[in-house]
């Protein structure tokens, strides 16, 4: 049985039932009445956990985390109970998959509303509280499943519905009235009823047929149990009309109420511009006009997006349906940018050249001077005289001097390299730009690993991902693109990946900026979507267009080294025109028809070097852009 009482009794398979100590049967009514005693003290916990949801005392994460821990203890000990206990739940492998797949339901189930709860379809009300006992309550069918399942093995071949509450659905009243029934036709508690997870019915079963007087008297019970039930409706649709209609009248009283609001506030709105008017009238009477500003330059940024606008004028928002090679060839704004990135990045590339030799220069310097001073400390020896000590501090001052100027080119190149990325995003910065966030908090991935948030490193390197998406990114059927976001503890999955199915990315220490922009290309790819479509159907079009015919090739003979799995294959294609032959033969893997690398691989080229994608892969680095600002999804 299922309490802490079990130890006392035990189970006989030939009458299926439990036996006390003294062999006396226990009748399964005692049996479903304490496993119902366990299932209330679960179903109070799970209104627990709703309540605290609700109050903001836990996040959505450590609530999924106590459900899942509460859903996986109500099945297994209903399982045990249906199958006479532990030892005889561990002995039959269907009952044990039966159990499995109980639980894995009940955690897509609970996936899905803890998503409703984050994406506020669901209020944060009693609703969640009463929601959440649901799944503490839904173990009773586990219990009634793994009972048939035995049963049938046993041989019994009849089976009825028993109604155990005082008020059941339509349904469950139904099925009861149907008497006895070869044993599997009826529905089991909690499938196809109203009741749902609460159904507090069972099942008797027996090997032979009811006889005709059984049946006359199950016949009359049916009866009277429908005109109770045609009563109990009746009444309940009164109760609900007067709650509509009580309702009508809340709600009308509501609209007045904001109507009155919404015509005070416009007519304080309307007195407020009337003084400011009058303001500004005597400001005008009483001041000269202030002199305009003086003409400022115009930079190149500015001047390649003023030529940008003018492009736009003569182009759709969107360019109309058709091959995606046709349509990248009347993306003549894609032309323009394209142009615009090699003009505005070719002036920053010789600048990024200089200050890179500074930098190697001054490297070469340091490791020189430190070659020196490991030589002298060498000759020195413990105790060094006069002379060699004055030589010592000599060239430990020179290494101290060396590393700030290293110091020093290297912050002057980093800085370069922040203003040219600066200068991209401006140059591609879009008038309708999507908000691009990242949610911290605990998650877990898909193998229900926990990942935890990022440290504040890491955050700072996501930040400055969505800061560069959030200007090129135009906005598509929705305003936002959010992402939770994880990092992987040490011993855990390192390797850096995007799951649609959750939402997540997952992303490990000291990430580097440029694989934050890859993983959220993936987010663009599957949830960016115009007009229904997503960005993915676009990627698969663009895809075909360039492997054609291409036959894969398995990434881990290819890149033995890299560590692929054996599942991942790969096209070049010419993408080597501006990847190494290794990343080439990764824009071109082979996902199937869920997903590509196309986006992902392509946003993270025009995030670390434009120029060269703009320069080597036109056609490709326009598809990018077309997606990005929204004319070629």
């Amino acid at each position: 049985m299922p309490t802490a009482t079990a130890a006392k009794y035990r189970w006989d398979e030939s009458s299926r039932r439990f036996l006390t100590a003294k062999g006396r049967p226990v009748a399964r009514t005692q049996v479903r009445a304490a496993l119902d005693t366990v299932l209330d003290g679960l179903s109070a916990d799970a209104r627990s956990h709703g309540e605290d949801l609700t109050a903001g005392r836990i996040n959505t994460s450590e609530f999924a985390l106590r459900m899942r821990a509460l859903v996986k203890r109500g099945h297994t000990i209903a399982g045990a109970a249906g199958a006479g206990g532990t030892k005889q739940a561990t002995r039959d492998p269907g009952d044990l998959g039966y159990v499995g797949s109980q639980v894995k339901g009940e955690y897509g189930y609970l996936s899905e509303f803890v998503r409703q709860v984050e994406a506020g379809e669901v209020p944060l009300d009693g609703r969640i509280a009463a929601r959440a006992e649901m799944y503490a309550r839904g173990a009773t069918g586990t219990y009634e499943g793994v009972l048939r399942r035995g049963d049938q093995r046993a041989g019994f071949r009849f089976e009825r519905r028993r109604l155990n509450s005082s008020v059941s659905c339509p349904e469950c009243s139904a099925y009861a009235a149907k008497g006895w029934q070869p044993i599997g036709t009826l529905p089991n508690v909690g499938d196809a009823c109203s009741c749902r997870s609460m159904c507090r019915c069972s099942f008797e079963r027996k090997g032979k047929s009811a006889t005709p007087v059984a049946v006359r008297r199950q016949q009359q019970r049916t009866q009277e149990r429908e005109r109770a039930e045609k009563e109990r409706q009746e009444r309940e649709r009164r109760r609900l009309a007067d709650e509509e209609r009580r309702r009508q009248e809340q709600e009308r009283a509501k609209k007045e109420a904001e109507e009155r609001d919404r015509k005070e506030r416009e007519r304080r709105e309307e007195r407020a511009r009337e003084r400011e008017r009058q303001i500004q009238q005597e400001r005008e009477r009483t001041n000269r006009p202030a002199p305009p500003p003086p003409a400022r330059p115009e930079t190149p940024v500015e001047k390649a997006r003023r030529e940008i606008a003018a492009a736009k004028q003569g182009q759709p928002d969107r360019i109309p349906p058709g091959h995606i090679a046709d349509r990248i060839a009347r993306y003549k704004v894609g032309d323009v940018k394209v142009a615009k990135i090699v003009e505005v990045g070719g002036a920053n590339r010789a600048e990024a050249a200089r200050l890179e030799a500074d930098r190697a220069r001054a490297a070469r310097a340091l490791a020189d001077a430190n070659g020196r001073l490991g030589s002298l400390e060498r000759d020195a020896g413990p105790r060094p005289s006069p002379k060699k000590r004055a030589a010592l501090e000599q060239a430990r001052a020179e290494v101290a001097k060396l590393e700030n100027e290293r110091n020093r080119a290297r912050g002057q190149l980093e800085g370069h390299r922040i203003r040219e990325r600066s200068d991209i995003a401006d140059l591609l910065a879009v008038d309708n730009p999507t908000r691009v966030e990242a949610r911290y908090a605990t998650v877990l991935d898909v193998d229900g690993n926990r990942l935890d948030p990022p440290d504040p490193e890491n955050r700072r390197r996501v930040s400055e991902a969505t800061g560069f998406l959030g200007k090129v990114l135009a906005k598509g059927d929705s305003d936002t693109l959010s992402a939770a976001i994880g990092q992987a503890p040490p011993g855990g999955d390192q390797r850096a990946h995007y799951s649609n199915s959750f939402n997540y990315i997952n992303i490990k220490r000291d990430e580097d900026v440029s694989v934050v922009v890859h993983e959220y290309g993936h987010a663009i790819d599957n949830r960016v979507k115009a007009g229904g479509e997503s960005v993915n159907e676009r990627s698969q079009e663009f895809l075909a267009h360039r492997v054609g015919n291409e036959t894969p090739v398995k990434l881990a003979d290819k890149f033995p080294a890299v560590g692929y799995a054996p599942s991942e294959y790969g096209r070049k294609d010419k993408f080597d025109r501006a990847f190494d032959e290794r990343a080439a033969h990764y824009v071109g893997k082979d996902y199937g028809p869920r997903s590509t690398e196309i986006v992902s691989m392509g946003v993270e080229k025009l995030y670390n070097d434009p120029v060269a994608f703009a320069e080597k892969d036109p056609e490709y680095c326009k598809f990018i852009l077309g997606i990005l600002d929204g004319s070629l999804r």
